[in-house]
């Protein structure tokens, strides 16, 4: 089971991707999603990122 320890938007011309793909060294999940402002011209302005970490096993 994994548990939900933050969710952040992040604008797309700034996306940190050293901090969301990077490794902790432990199971961990994200999950990235359109977020933000939304144009018809141009899409969502930025991505949701919802982090989270190993829990428990069963």
């Amino acid at each position: 089971m994994f548990e939900v320890y933050g969710i952040e938007v992040f604008a797309k011309n700034d996306f940190p991707g050293d901090r969301v793909y990077a490794s902790k060294g432990t199971a961990e999940l994200r999950v990235i999603t359109c977020g933000g402002g939304f144009s018809q011209q141009n899409g969502y302005d930025g991505n949701v990122v919802a982090f989270a970490r190993l829990a428990e096993v069963r």
